[in-house]
């Protein structure tokens, strides 16, 4: 499916496993970058490895307004 977005930039919370991750897998299938979030250093690893070079992964803890805030900053800092 193509739904125009290719290159395109996003960020994706909570995205280690689930719907997050289904979410960020999908939009990589579309060519978009994406910067993807979560709490376990281990699992966020995992998903970056499993999403590939489109992916940038970000510590975070979106469940606070200082953790969501800095993982927006940051997603865009690195996805440009």
């Amino acid at each position: 499916m193509d739904l125009g977005i290719r290159d395109k930039r996003a960020a994706v919370a909570a995205s280690t496993a689930g719907l997050g991750l289904a979410t960020a897998r999908a939009l990589v299938d579309e060519g978009v970058r994406v910067a993807i979030c979560g709490r376990d250093p281990e699992r966020l690893a995992g998903a970056v490895a499993d999403l590939g070079p489109a992916a940038v992964a970000i510590e975070a803890d979106v469940g606070t307004e200082a953790g969501a805030m800095a993982f927006v900053t940051d997603a865009g800092e690195r996805l440009g």
